[in-house]
């Protein structure tokens, strides 16, 4: 058969009848697509088309298959016989199509469900990227087997239908793919960020740490000294990996003082407070949870650490500040941590802390911050 031959043939009926593609698709219960494709000779009318097609041009369906006009007419027997071929066609397909229209609606509220459960989930923890992905593959399988089920149910086959479901399609991708483009976005920009090396810092600047990095890491630093003219034997660590949401780093500093120096450092340390509002918060005093006696005016609040341990015996004193410790690999700062590695894991923001005060109304406040 050929088929290019059938499509010229159909395309010259069709124009005989003064039809457009789109009003013969509307006779036919179909699209403008589907009349197209016949007509180009890219697939050809099925069983029960070719008869209605037949009947609609006023030719013989073997013309039809030929692509070209016959002498003879279709005599009422075949037209009997094919009429009959059409009917038990249309009952298989309404078989196939009623298991499909079941099949669909299974799946269509299966999806939903899921969609909504996903959904709240995402409301309750809206930092899961993977949960987030999740919710746009349901949805674009929710969107692809929606169509299906209008096709199956025969709502799609007209050619206004058609339009209407494919701009929906259409809008559905373009919803989802912006979604995709979004999370991708998203997270190349956090990997970039993971990636880039941290930043090491040399020289002992505590006003430009607190400008630079205080808010993102809940402290003002008020351990620390403002300058190292009193000590000796200074050393210095630092460094600070600014994330995407969060900024983690470390500085440690160390030094010597003369006994008179140390005594004032000490008793200035004791005295350490911060002021929210008109609460004034005072660092603790710790005696068991590190190698050494410690001030704390930070103690896992935000997964922040704040001290100054003391070394009576030799005068020294070493400040610590850390950010999102990490105790499970060797540090600048693992002889400083303390000896219960297990409370690392508890970041709470009800963790002590100087910095930072919730009201009997609920209302969290930073020192260096407003609002939390």
């Amino acid at each position: 058969m050929d088929q290019t031959k059938v499509g010229s043939f159909l395309k010259g009926l069709r124009k005989e009848k003064g039809f457009t593609q789109e009003q013969l698709a509307e006779k036919l219960n179909t699209t403008g697509r589907t009349v197209s494709r016949w007509e180009t000779g890219n697939n050809l009318p099925d069983i029960t088309m070719l008869v209605e097609l037949a009947d609609l041009y006023d030719v013989d369906i073997r013309e039809i298959i030929d692509g070209e006009r016959k002498s003879e007419n279709m005599t009422e027997e075949t037209r009997d016989v094919l009429g009959k071929v059409s009917e038990y066609v249309d009952v298989d397909k309404q078989k196939k199509a009623r298991w499909v229209r079941n099949t669909s609606i299974i799946g269509l509220t299966s999806l939903f469900l899921a969609l909504i459960v996903q959904s709240i989930m995402l409301f309750r923890a809206p930092d899961t990227l993977p949960l987030l992905i999740g919710i746009i593959m349901t949805f674009v399988a929710f969107v692809t087997l929606f169509v299906v089920a209008l096709y199956a149910n025969g709502v799609a086959k007209s050619s206004k239908a058609f339009k209407v479901v494919k701009w929906i399609l259409i809008v559905s991708g373009a919803y989802v793919c912006l979604h995709v483009i979004s999370v991708l976005v998203v997270f190349a920009v956090v990997f970039l960020y993971e990636m880039a090396p941290a930043n090491s810092v040399t020289t002992y600047d505590k006003a430009h740490f607190v400008t630079e990095y205080g808010s993102d890491m809940d402290t003002g630093l008020y351990l620390f000294p403002e300058d190292t003219t009193k000590m000796t034997d200074v050393s210095f660590n630092g460094s600070f990996d600014v994330g995407m949401f969060d900024t983690e780093g470390f500085l440690i500093l160390s030094g010597t003082y003369s006994e008179e120096d140390y005594l004032a450092e000490v008793e200035r340390l004791g005295s350490v407070t911060c002021t929210i509002k008109d609460i004034t918060l005072a660092v603790k005093y710790d005696a068991s949870s590190y190698s050494l006696p410690a001030y704390v005016a930070c103690d896992g609040f935000d997964y922040s650490y704040e001290y100054a341990l003391l070394d009576a015996d030799n005068h020294r004193i070493t400040y610590v500040f850390i950010n999102y410790p990490n105790v499970n690999k060797p540090s600048a700062y693992s002889s400083y941590l303390k000896k219960d590695k297990a409370s690392y894991s508890n970041g709470a923001l009800s963790n002590f802390t100087i910095y930072a005060y919730t009201f009997d109304n609920g209302e969290s406040y930073l020192e260096f911050n407003d609002n939390l």
